[in-house]
């Protein structure tokens, strides 16, 4: 049942990043507006048709599945499994040809994530796991976390808005103060994806949406990677800081959460 699902999404991963790779020509030549949903989020008319797309073949293949997508909202099912999808994760980078952005897709249950692809198209890879079965990129085992230290460890930091941003800088002076580079990409879900293929060591930003870092976070989980923030977001399904990181950051970033800065 979920090896089936598995199996599937990954194509449909495939194929939503062929779409979204396919309308990108057209935004480049302006056949396509853009509007501004928000302060910080856009929305496009390939973000839209290729989530219409995921959810379409998905809801052909399991009808009673839910799904619960960024731009359609929820459609709850009957089956016990919900889809959580994001059809362009970094779509300010997307629109602006910038390749850090990704195709991302997980499946939950009551009681977990069951199952996740985050698909990069521009470097055509695909990152997945399926619960208690590893983590993949592309057919190759991804490596366990790493428990010792590199000298230059590297966080990826993402930015909300829903935030202060005073309480933003006061999060990269303390990663300065303990000796860790820090990046933003504007990617959650191909961030993620990074940390568990081990080009950094770990993911941290204070407001995100499920959608976003649903698949990411089993991904790096089923690499032995350790998730300090957001392990019931699957349940809540609304947005929460989200930190996962290589065990050897944990107590680090458990320190950052724990600070009185970071709670107002």
């Amino acid at each position: 049942m979920i090896e089936e699902r598995y199996a599937l999404v990954q194509t449909i991963a495939r194929e939503a990043g062929k779409l979204a790779l396919s309308h990108l020509q057209a935004l480049k030549e302006n056949r396509f507006p853009i509007e501004v949903k928000g302060p910080q989020d856009f929305v496009t008319k390939a973000d839209r048709d290729v989530e219409t797309f995921i959810r379409d073949a998905l809801k052909a293949a399991f009808p009673l599945d839910g799904l619960l997508g960024e731009e359609h909202g929820l459609q709850p099912g009957e089956s016990g499994f919900t889809w959580v999808i994001d059809p362009i994760d970094g779509t300010a980078n997307y629109i602006r040809d910038l390749d850090q952005w990704a195709v991302s897709i997980g499946l939950i249950s009551k009681e977990r994530i069951e199952a996740a692809v985050i698909y990069d198209p521009a470097r055509d890879d695909l990152y997945r796991a399926c619960a208690g079965k590893g983590a993949y990129l592309n057919d190759q085992r991804l490596s366990p976390a790493k428990t010792c230290a590199p000298a230059d460890p590297l966080l990826i930091v993402g930015r909300s808005k829903r935030k202060p941003f005073e309480t933003y800088l006061k999060t990269l002076s303390f990663l300065d103060a303990q000796n860790i580079e820090y990046r933003r990409f504007g990617s959650a879900a191909l961030g993620l994806a990074q940390v568990a293929s081990g080009l950094a060591d770990g993911y941290f930003e204070a407001d995100l949406n499920p959608w976003d870092c649903m698949a990411g976070l089993l991904i790096i989980a089923e690499m032995d990677g350790s998730i300090i923030a957001g392990k019931t977001i699957y349940k809540s399904l609304v947005n929460e800081p989200i930190c996962a990181v290589h065990p050897y950051m944990e107590k680090t970033m458990t320190d950052l959460l724990e600070s009185e800065f970071w709670a107002q």
